[in-house]
């Protein structure tokens, strides 16, 4: 039988060094992306496009599903999302929440939104999803590579699936990947377990290209691991402009029991740290080296 399932997305990549805040008015903004939506526009407007929300609502729609159009937003990277606007979107999203009363919600997310009243912008939208959807309504959720991933949104969602390139070329499939492995989590009673293992050190964002070591390895170990072990695994590499508590890389998993879950994620997590020295071996050059080296 088909489910019900609300989507949107709020995304955001902020730096918490830039004074200008983010405003209600940049997420009305359309750029590389269409510009805040509302309701029924996003059946339409989002099709086609290399985002999550696109990929998800076809496979969600080609497996018998309904969709449930919230509202959708992003922003260009800046400062920190005022208080207006972070309330505007988590105000429409949990108000169509409430009269969609939905089967299942897909959250598109950044994963590195800091808003002038939470640090962890993210996880202050999943706890009002959570308070008004229930305890028993799975949650779906796709980040960005580097998404600073906090406790709460790992407790909060029921699953997790990050892209695994950078530069993004797979941002729509990380959506897919929440529709492919829609039915394994609602298998995974009553709630699917989860890790989230937190790097003791900062990833350069340029150092995280995913054509490049060490990061180049570490997803290909991922997809073993996963492969192995029926374990959805992401690996973010954090946003380190973002100055607050849960900043930096990180592993996250989900999956059928706790056994599997914890020792997939401790794979992959070892893998993480050992490659420490790779990441600190990409130094910054001077302008005329990085020019050679590039050449």
């Amino acid at each position: 039988m088909g489910l019900k399932i609300a989507a949107g997305g709020f995304l955001h990549e902020t730096n918490t060094f830039v004074a200008q805040p983010t405003r209600w008015e940049d997420f009305v903004e359309a750029g590389p992306w269409p510009g805040a939506t509302e309701g029924e526009q996003i059946l339409t407007r989002f099709r086609g496009i290399n985002l999550a929300i696109a990929y998800f609502m076809e496979a969600a729609e080609k497996a018998g599903h309904t969709m449930l159009p919230l509202a959708w937003g992003g922003a260009m990277p800046a400062g920190k999302v005022t208080g207006d606007a972070f309330e505007r979107m988590a105000g429409i999203m949990v108000e169509r929440l409430k009269r969609h009363r939905p089967d299942a919600v897909f959250l598109e997310l950044h994963g590195a939104m800091v808003a002038e009243d939470h640090d962890d912008g993210e996880g202050e939208l999943l706890r009002r999803v959570r308070a008004t959807v229930g305890p028993d309504v799975p949650i779906l959720m796709s980040l960005d590579l580097h998404a600073n991933v906090s406790p709460q949104m790992v407790e909060t969602a029921d699953f997790i699936s990050s892209y695994r390139t950078y530069p993004h070329v797979d941002w729509g499939a990380s959506g897919g990947r929440c529709a492919e492995w829609l039915e394994r989590v609602l298998a995974w009673k009553p709630r699917p377990a989860r890790a989230l293992r937190q790097a003791p050190f900062l990833v350069p964002v340029t150092t995280g290209c995913t054509y490049l070591e060490p990061s180049k390895s570490l997803y290909d170990e991922l997809d073993r691991i996963e492969r192995e072990t029926g374990v959805h695994l992401s690996l973010n590499m954090g946003f380190p402009p973002a100055d607050i508590r849960d900043v930096g890389p990180s592993v996250t998993g989900y999956g059928a029991d706790q056994a599997s879950v914890d020792a997939a994620a401790d794979r992959l997590f070892a893998a993480l740290l050992a490659a420490e020295a790779g990441f600190a071996a990409h130094r910054p050059l001077a302008a005329a080296d990085a020019v050679a080296e590039a050449m």
